[in-house]
């Protein structure tokens, strides 16, 4: 047992993180008080956060896109969970009405402008991206003609799931 020196409560040490700088191999204070201390600071320094995040992806991106890699390998099951909640969730947001020739082309397009990209030797990759995302706290935006544009992937991971300024919801 061990006193969490945040919530002041006896606990047994299976409720600690490892620290080896902690006279016993364990840290201060116990997970949820730990938890509670990030929670904050994040809420505290979120712009801060996420930058630094943005940071550590693009000088790491390699890394990251093997690490992911690797991580779906080993885990097919979740990339199989993922890939079909993504694919309910667009199947959810597209309208009876869409234009499926319309969005077919976008695709299409984009395609053959990476193709273009690719043969000029120019290491530019270009997405389909929703307008208002199908997957945002806020707003579902709709999988229609009306919500898409293609962007670079680079413009497409800075957006993530946000929305657009200015744009009316």
């Amino acid at each position: 047992m061990k006193i969490c020196t945040g919530c002041k409560i006896d606990k047994p040490k299976t409720d600690y993180y490892k620290d080896s700088r902690g006279a016993d191999g364990l840290c201060a204070k116990c997970k949820i008080c730990k938890a509670a201390k990030s929670k904050l600071h994040y809420k505290a320094n979120k712009e801060a956060t996420k930058q630094k995040s943005r940071d550590y992806y693009t000088k790491h991106a390699e890394q990251e896109r093997e690490r992911s890699k690797l991580y779906y390998q080993a885990n097919p099951e979740k990339a199989k969970t993922r890939r079909y909640t993504r694919l309910a969730r667009m199947k959810d947001a597209t309208p009876i009405w869409f234009d499926n020739n319309y969005i077919k082309d976008l695709y299409a397009n984009k395609i053959e402008a990476n193709k273009i990209m690719a043969d000029v030797g120019v290491k530019i990759v270009f997405e389909v991206d929703h307008i208002e995302p199908i997957a945002n706290d806020e707003v579902c935006g709709l999988h229609c003609e009306f919500n898409l544009q293609v962007l670079t992937a680079e413009e497409n991971r800075a957006k993530h799931t946000n929305r657009v300024e200015g744009v009316a919801a």
